[in-house]
């Protein structure tokens, strides 16, 4: 409370930097930001933070005095008034802001407190103001024990309001007999700041309050001013000491407030996206709530890596992509995940890629596909392999020591109670180092420890008898786990090698759907030995690492000899595949076709038929369909030579063929057609002389200024040059008129066309590679928007390689709308 000081006549006031607006100015921050919840006699209030005005919520089972004090504690989430209840103990009170209630949780042996705040952690400080408004002293108070420590004194005035600054870690009060708000250290009570705005000083007709910070870092004074019969919310600018008016409410028995944050709600939710693969894509959320917002979008279940903003953009869409989408965002106030987007890719069966939660190709390096858990290769040599009669690189692990990939342990690979699936291809020469019926090859083992009594929490092996699954959900193996599994699967008997044959490639996958166990290879079901029923019990989570190719730390026992074969391409699932999918899985594993042959550039006379050629091969039929500049398909181009009759001006483009097969499909390079016509020019003769040349035709596709000959008639030495514009004859510059032209006139040849075909890969490319070209011939790059008018980019060069790449970028939001071509000097 405020003491009455005899003598004290004036009254001084600093207004604040802008002045004081008796009107309510708005916050800049948007009305979902935070609620205002006030404490005004027995009563709470909630204010509207656009305009003051306010609504009454529910009474208090008490009547407050001068030193209750509110705040909102983030660890239950919860907004607290504390309480004097008289003998020296403050009663804290948890308000129910739905159902209208205020329930006593703790009991304090102090006084009052002026001031709370509440830490992260749900401990609270308090500001103490001492008999005589002299002192005060801060206290932490431990929330489980109720204990309160006392922290130091501070030698301010009056203190009426305090509360904790999480951000900046200190406490803020504010004197009501000085007018102005103190930081203070939460060490030692010292007073590091002071405003250098003034309210009312003294007996002014004013006081300050209360104090509060917010969610984003603001603080917020709240003030009586009785002259304008209101009670206003200040806004201090804590660089500069000086405060704003942000609202103004019509009501001066104010309390005390709590700013009490919004939990996130969300408008728009993320939808389902279709794009083709190697498309950019992208999944947003709509959301209000307080800040700071963050945002954790999810595959499949799974973090996205680098999924942390409201947008999330994939480049390069690729099927590992393919999945479910969801977005949690959490604020102080709590958590909400946003419905379901699929995406998916056309031509691709999303069943099969829908909950892929690692994948690691194992083709020249040990990454994860979908780059949450990257693996580290040991000992492993890089080869060419046929895996599902693919070439394509395969990790060797037979060419000296333990071999293998160490992957560091992910929330992906915590496999879950209601299923997954577990896959790679594998292929040894020899497996005599693998006898029957316990000795296996590795695929994967997770978390598993070098003791081989300790079983992994999940480990699938294999040998020529079949497969070995093993599953732990505990860490006391061989223990009481009652999640542990130990499972054969065989075709025979696991006393026969009568299941994987040496030197074949093989695809080995074992599922749990929540309840039992299968085995497959070359997506077919083996017979299984062993309790294959387990009901909803997922594999255990450690912190160690898992092994692709090896078991932990490179262990070798008697029944894990070290791999001595090939691997490629190891996959988990966080769902079981159906045997129907796995059928599917296996067969979707026939190789993309492969082009023997692409199409080449052509260059045809105006009118003549050209045609484009290319050679396919793979696991039949072959389907192809021509495309005009890589979008336009073309109806007639559906076999695998494309015929273009009377090819014109209209023609021009590059083409290019999609090949596909059972098991894709791929793209040919881009194959450029020009269209060439020799220019027409009829000779002008005057007295025997040629003394110009009249352009009957500019012809086209002119690279290079053609020459021209005065040829035949009865008359000698008439000369010219030509007049080009973007590859067409437009005059003709008479050099020399000869004479002697009296009878018949001569003929005008003109030099034909001859295009450079340096052959393009790509027509439209953000940087375009070149082919066939003539190391040590000087090129110019020329690009069009319409293949019609063409310009030069850049300067001329020189091919030091037959195939190169223009070193210039261009503009990725025009690069779809260029084309380029290369014009040779001689």
């Amino acid at each position: 409370m405020k003491p009455i000081k005899l003598g004290r006549l004036a009254k001084s006031v600093q207004l604040y930097a802008v002045g004081m607006a008796m009107a309510a100015i708005l916050h800049q921050a948007s009305a979902q930001e935070y609620r205002i919840i006030a404490l005004r006699g027995n009563q709470i209030l909630e204010i509207n933070n656009t305009n003051g005005a306010f609504t009454v919520m529910f009474d208090l089972p008490f009547l407050p005095d001068g030193w209750d004090s509110m705040d909102y504690n983030p660890a239950d989430k919860s907004v607290y008034v504390a309480h004097p209840e008289g003998g020296g103990t403050v009663g804290f009170y948890r308000l129910d802001l739905i159902a209208g209630t205020a329930t006593r949780s703790k009991g304090v042996n102090v006084e009052s407190f002026a001031g709370i705040g509440f830490l992260p952690s749900g401990n609270v400080f308090g500001y103490h103001e001492a008999a005589g408004f002299t002192t005060g002293t801060l206290y932490f108070i431990n929330w489980a024990t109720g204990g309160a420590q006392s922290i130091g004194s501070s030698g301010t005035p009056s203190m009426l309001g305090g509360n904790y600054d999480p951000m900046r870690n200190v406490f803020w009060a504010s004197d009501e007999w000085t007018g102005k708000v103190y930081q203070l250290s939460v060490t030692n009570a010292a007073v590091l700041w002071t405003s250098a705005s003034t309210w009312f000083v003294g007996n002014g007709p004013g006081d300050l309050k209360a104090i509060d910070v917010a969610p984003n870092g603001d603080v917020i004074i709240g003030a009586t001013d009785d002259a304008s019969s209101v009670y206003r919310l200040l806004k201090l600018d804590v660089p500069t000491g000086f405060w704003t008016n942000w609202l103004a409410i019509s009501e001066t028995g104010i309390k005390g407030f709590a700013l009490v944050p919004v939990p996130p709600a969300i408008t728009r939710h993320p939808t389902n996206v279709i794009a083709n693969m190697g498309d950019s894509v992208g999944f947003s959320v709509t959301v209000t709530g307080t800040p700071n917002l963050s945002f954790q979008w999810l595959k499949d279940g799974v973090a996205f890596p680098g999924g942390t903003n409201s947008t999330l953009t994939i480049t390069n869409l690729q099927p590992a992509r393919i999945g479910n989408y969801t977005v949690t965002i959490t604020n102080i106030a709590g958590e909400i995940t946003s419905s379901v987007a699929v995406l998916s890719i056309p031509g691709f069966n999303s069943a099969l890629w829908q909950g892929l939660v690692a994948q690691w190709k194992l083709e020249g390096d040990a990454e994860d596909v979908l780059g949450i858990s990257p693996g580290i290769a040991q000992n492993i040599q890089w080869q060419s392999g046929l895996p599902g009669n693919r070439q394509r690189a395969v990790a060797y692990l037979g060419g000296g020591p333990v071999g293998g990939v160490n992957v560091q342990k992910t929330p992906a690979l915590n496999l879950p109670a209601t299923g997954y699936s577990i896959m790679g291809w594998v292929m040894s020469s020899n497996y005599t180092s693998t006898p029957p019926p316990n000795t296996y090859f590795t695929l994967i083992a997770s978390q598993g420890t070098s003791d081989p009594q300790q079983e992994d929490a999940f480990i699938l092996r294999y040998g020529p008898q079949g497969l070995n699954l093993q599953v732990s959900a505990l860490d006391n193996y061989p223990g009481t786990d009652l999640g542990s599994r130990n499972i054969k699967f065989v075709k025979s008997s696991d006393l026969n090698g009568d299941v994987l044959q040496p030197g074949k490639w093989h695809w080995i996958c074992a599922t749990y759907d929540g309840n039992s166990f299968t085995g497959y290879v070359d997506g077919k079901p083996l017979n299984a030995i062993g309790n294959t029923n387990l009901n909803l019990t997922a594999p255990k989570q450690t912190q160690r690492n898992t092994g692709i190719g090896m078991r932990a730390d490179g262990f070798v026992g008697v029944y894990d000899p070290a791999n001595n074969g090939f691997l490629s391409d190891v996959r988990i699932y966080n769902r079981a595949l159906s045997k129907t999918e796995v059928e599917q899985f296996y067969a979707n594993e026939s190789p993309v076709p492969a082009i023997t042959s692409h199409p080449t550039n052509q260059a045809v006379l105006a009118g003549r038929n050209a045609s484009f050629t290319v050679a396919g091969s793979g696991p039949g039929p072959l389907t192809y369909q021509w495309l005009k500049n890589g979008t336009n398909a073309l109806p007639s181009g559906t076999n695998s030579s494309l015929v273009i009759v009377s090819a014109q001006v209209t023609d021009l483009g590059g083409y290019s063929a999609v090949v596909s097969g059972v098991g894709g499909s791929i793209t040919s390079r881009v194959a450029e057609l020009f269209i060439i016509r020799p220019a027409i020019i009829q000779p002008t003769v005057i007295n025997g002389f040629v003394v110009g040349g009249v352009v009957v035709d500019g012809g086209y596709g002119y690279t290079n200024t053609p020459a021209i000959v005065f040829q035949g008639g009865s008359g000698t030495g008439a000369t010219g040059t030509v007049v080009m514009v973007n590859g067409v004859v437009v005059a003709v510059n008479m050099v020399a008129t000869g004479g002697g032209y009296a009878g018949e006139s001569p003929a005008v040849l003109v030099e034909s066309p001859i295009p450079n075909l340096a052959r393009l890969l790509l027509s439209k490319a953000v940087k375009p590679v070149f082919h066939e070209l003539l190391p040590g011939a000087s090129y110019q790059l020329q690009l069009s928007e319409d293949l019609v008018i063409w310009r030069n980019a850049g300067t001329p060069f020189t091919a030091t390689n037959t195939t190169m790449s223009y070193p210039q970028y261009w503009d990725v939001d025009n690069w779809n709308k260029l084309n380029f071509r290369l014009l040779s000097y001689p």
